[in-house]
């Protein structure tokens, strides 16, 4: 059995409660999304070792350029493997930056981290990922694509399960139902969404569609011999809620 956290850390906005919830909580395994490059450090010196991939460069207010990405980080002894399985390109038109800057081609890499990990006599293979998002949290063409590409790589994969922001809301969303054929959703059905509304840019919005009431993005989904216990959200860490949860077979 190993405990394991996974957690879109929306960039830089809330390191400090973030590292309270890993000394709180202590998983042995975590997995985060959203990740600046910097944070590694920080993450290593909570005793972990971990493996980040870039998704994408992203311009800060001051046109500075850092790496955002993904973290799959392990107290136990683990080997890693990056797969990637789709880019797109995007322009750069945020108002915050240069003049000079905006219109530039970005890639945007989707990749998923496989880590095999050795907890006593046994092997997990825990992964993780972060899907495109669409603008209503419903499917699109290019979401399509993306989540297709992803279960055609990964279906290669021995038995595992798989966390992070998958950008697909249960019951809005098409491309659920694509995952809760091959995986069981371990996140319980009392939770609505895992978006947090006091924390979230929009919080204080008037939206059309009721995000902080029936959007679950983040999830936990397993292949047997996996299975899941003490599965829950903890809300006061991110925009996302933290997936918190024992994962055994």
């Amino acid at each position: 059995m190993l405990k394991l956290i996974s957690l879109n850390i929306e960039l830089d906005k809330h390191y400090s409660r973030i590292i309270d919830l890993l000394d709180r909580e202590n998983p042995d395994v975590i997995a985060l999304q959203e990740v600046p490059k910097e944070f590694l450090n920080q993450i290593e010196d909570l005793g972990y070792k971990a493996t980040f991939t870039t998704r994408k460069q992203i311009l800060d207010g001051k046109g500075k350029s850092f790496e955002e990405g993904l973290v799959l980080a392990s107290k136990f002894p683990c080997e890693t493997v990056v797969r990637s399985y789709f880019e797109v390109s995007h322009k750069t038109h945020l108002s915050s930056v240069p003049a000079t800057k905006r219109g530039v081609d970005t890639l945007e890499k989707y990749s998923y981290i496989m880590a095999k990990i050795k907890v006593g006599g046994e092997i997990f293979n825990i992964v993780t990922t972060h899907l495109i998002v669409t603008p209503d949290g419903l499917t699109n063409e290019l979401q399509t694509k993306v989540v297709t590409e992803l279960l055609q790589v990964i279906k290669n994969e021995e038995s595992h399960m798989i966390c992070g922001d998958f950008n697909m809301p249960r019951g809005y969303n098409g491309l659920y139902e694509l995952f809760t054929k091959k995986y069981a959703d371990q996140i319980p059905l009392k939770y609505k969404s895992s978006l947090d509304k006091n924390l979230h840019r929009c919080g204080n919005m008037q939206l059309e569609q009721p995000i902080f009431d029936e959007y679950m993005v983040d999830y936990l989904f397993t292949q047997p011999p996996y299975r899941a216990r003490n599965v829950r959200l903890e809300f006061g860490v991110s925009d996302h809620a933290a997936v918190i949860a024992e994962i055994y077979k």
